[in-house]
C-alpha cells in the first residue's frame, strides 16, 4: 500500500476526531446550561406563586378581622352582631363604629354583603348627590358614608353604630350609581341609626333635620 496514502489517510481522520470531540462537548454544555436555565425558572416560578399565595393569605386574614370588628358592638350592654355573611369594613371611618345587617328570617340561603365606609374624599360625586338631597330637605349630611352591595332574599334591617349620639330627626337617604337619591325612614336608638335597605349596590348617608 501506498505508504503517502496511508499517511493522508490517517491525518484525515484523526482531523475528523478532533472537530466531533469538541461539537459533543459543547452540544452536552449547551444542554446543561439549558436544564440549569429550566431548573431556575422553575424555581423562581415556584417561589413567585409561595410569595402570591403568601400576600393572599395576609389579606384574607386582615380582612376577616376587619370583618369581625365591623359587624359587632355592645350598645347599652347589649351585644348586637350581623347574621348575613360577607365582607365589612368600617374600621378606617372617624364616624361609624359598626355595621350590623339582619336578615328578617335569620340566616337565609342567598343573603350576602360587601360594605365599606367612605369619606367625602374617596367618593366625591356620591356626597355631592346626598348634600344636594339633604339640602333640599333642610338636612346636613353626617359623617361618612356606607357603600353597599346588599343582598337580603326576605328583607331585613341594618343598624349603622355611630361613635357618636345625634341630636335632632335623622333620616338616611340612599344614592344609587347614576346619582338617583331616595330619602329613607330611620330610628335612633342611642347612637344606632337602623334603616330598611335596598337589595344591590347603594352608598348610605345619614343625615340630620
Amino acid at each position: 500500500m501506498n505508504m503517502k496514502f496511508v499517511k493522508r489517510f490517517l491525518a484525515v481522520s484523526m482531523a475528523a476526531t478532533i472537530m466531533i470531540v469538541p461539537m459533543e462537548a459543547s452540544a452536552a454544555s449547551k444542554t446543561a446550561q439549558k436544564t440549569k436555565t429550566a431548573e431556575q425558572t422553575t424555581q423562581s416560578t415556584q417561589s413567585t406563586q409561595t410569595e402570591q399565595e403568601s400576600a393572599g393569605e395576609k389579606h384574607n386574614k386582615t380582612m376577616a378581622e376587619k370583618t369581625a370588628a365591623s359587624t359587632s358592638a355592645v350598645v347599652g350592654g347589649v351585644t348586637l352582631k350581623t347574621n348575613v355573611a360577607g365582607t365589612v369594613d368600617v374600621t378606617n371611618s372617624k364616624t361609624i363604629k359598626a355595621f350590623i345587617l339582619t336578615s328578617t328570617n335569620g340566616k337565609t340561603a342567598g343573603d350576602k354583603q360587601t360594605v365599606f365606609s367612605k369619606t367625602a374624599k374617596e367618593s366625591p360625586k356620591a356626597f355631592g348627590s346626598a348634600n344636594a338631597a339633604a339640602a333640599a330637605i333642610g338636612g346636613t349630611v353626617v359623617g361618612d358614608a356606607i357603600n353597599a352591595d346588599i343582598t337580603l332574599k326576605n328583607g331585613g334591617t341594618a343598624k349603622a353604630v355611630l361613635k357618636d349620639a345625634l341630636a335632632g330627626t335623622v333620616k338616611v337617604i340612599q344614592v344609587a350609581g347614576g346619582g338617583a337619591t331616595t330619602v329613607l325612614d330611620a330610628t335612633v336608638d342611642g347612637t344606632v341609626v337602623s334603616f330598611t335597605p335596598s337589595n344591590g349596590h347603594f352608598t348610605y348617608f345619614i343625615v340630620v333635620i
